[in-house]
């Protein structure tokens, strides 16, 4: 008799796959065998019931957002202000059951505001408590942020650090000089245009259309030619620079097109007629609060306009000399004096504890930290990064990582919490 052929036994996934003809598909959408589907599924129920804000990354932009449907493999994110751009990936971050966990997914679809997603199938990163931490009630600490690349360490990212390295120097202090970083922009858009103006806003004082565009929206405005009604309403891409389309589309609502046509004609003569060709109209902001303009514009009696690409770079730079007074205003005040108390703490990180809502929206975005803790005669410089965050009674709850410190702060570190875990058991 001929020898039995010898068929290679067949793994299960394999198996599964045969059955459902899913060779080319991601065969977790039927079945949960060697994947964590059916946990991650159970976590973004839990931010869909709870209504559990959500990070959003997503290119150089940092937003928050919120789970509003899940259902099989996919599931829809809602996040306000956000701005598509050509990538189809994003990276969120969300706490759950006091572990913070970060993932990868690919966009399906994009809706205004709205984010079609498919559920990862595995755990791409999760941070879990590996040290004892103690509870303390006479522990304070000043804080302040630590300068991380604003935009990514290419592309623009790499574009500003070789061209800007001052500003990037000032950027890393504890108190960035706001003079310097002030002059050199202004250096910057002389070479656009001589004709500009920063402007501050008073509290109470009735705002025109486009400063009330720039406060609830917070993003660069630029009107490519005064000559062109369309400009200041038509749809644009411009590298994430904004027109006056949003309310363009909710006056159509309650009006006529002819109306809303002949009320962006009125603003458009307003500018020729003050010889005006083209702007960019750049958000002064500190933390989420407008706080006044910088509008820079061509003439038309000039030869040249504000470019596309020019009025991209004083974004950039704004946004820069933004993150640099909303450092100061921490540094001023969380990093001067010891206001801020410490929940818990361990020798991997600490938990404390902030007041103010503002500052917290802050830090969530901006989550490197570098810390002073006096413990008797020592004072501990620690370096972390904001894992996890939650609101309490009192106010909101950081949890912290420390990635950073000298050998003899651990030390000190060490002694402390052995001793007080000490005190505790007694």
């Amino acid at each position: 008799m001929p020898a039995a052929l010898e068929v290679p036994e067949e793994s299960l996934i394999e198996a599964m796959q045969r059955i459902y003809s899913a060779e080319d598909e991601d065969y977790t959408e039927l079945t949960i065998l060697g994947s964590d589907i059916n946990q991650i599924r159970h976590m973004f129920y839990y931010l869909l019931t709870e209504e559990v804000p959500v990070q959003v990354y997503y290119q150089t932009e940092t937003y928050r957002g919120r789970i509003t449907q899940a259902e099989g493999s996919e599931a829809s994110l809602y996040v306000p202000r956000f701005d598509a751009g050509s990538a189809r990936r994003c990276r969120i971050k969300f706490e759950h059951l006091s572990q913070m966990y970060q993932f990868e997914v690919p966009i399906l679809e994009l809706q205004g505001e709205t984010l079609r997603i498919r559920i990862p199938s595995f755990l791409q990163a999760a941070q879990k408590r590996k040290h004892r931490r103690i509870f303390v009630d006479d522990l304070f600490l000043r804080f302040n942020v630590l300068y991380s690349p604003l935009f990514g360490r290419r592309g623009d990212g790499q574009m500003i650090e070789s061209r800007y390295p001052a500003m990037v120097t000032e950027l890393r202090r504890d108190f960035p000089d706001l003079y310097l970083l002030t002059r050199i922009l202004t250096e910057e858009i002389l070479k656009v245009s001589p004709d500009f103006e920063f402007r501050f806003y008073k509290k109470g004082e009735k705002l025109s259309l486009r400063e009330s565009t720039l406060v609830e929206e917070q993003k660069t405005i630029f009107i490519q030619d005064s000559l062109k009604l369309e400009s200041y309403f038509e749809r644009q891409t411009l590298l994430g620079l904004i027109n006056y389309n949003k309310e363009y589309t909710r006056m159509l609502k309650y009006n006529s097109e002819e109306e809303v046509r002949a009320f962006f004609e009125k603003i458009r003569q307003a500018d020729t007629q003050n010889f005006v060709r083209n702007y960019v109209c750049l958000p002064l902001i500190v933390f989420d609060s407008v706080i006044g303009h910088i509008l820079v514009y061509s003439s038309i009696l000039d030869k040249g306009v504000v470019s596309a690409d020019q009025a991209y770079l004083l974004d950039l730079l704004v946004k820069m000399l933004n993150y640099a007074m909303s450092k100061t205003a921490i540094a001023r005040t969380y990093y001067t004096h010891t206001l801020t108390r410490v929940v818990n703490i361990s020798m991997s990180g600490l938990l404390f504890e902030v007041q103010n809502k503002v500052l917290f929206d802050f830090l969530t975005n901006n989550d490197l930290l570098k810390m002073l803790i006096q413990i008797r005669y020592h004072m501990l410089e620690l370096k972390g990064e904001i894992m996890r965050f939650f609101p309490t009674r009192n106010g909101f709850n950081i949890g912290v990582n420390f990635f950073d410190s000298s050998p003899d702060d651990f030390k000190v570190l060490e002694n402390y919490i052995f001793a007080n875990g000490r005190m505790a058991m007694r």
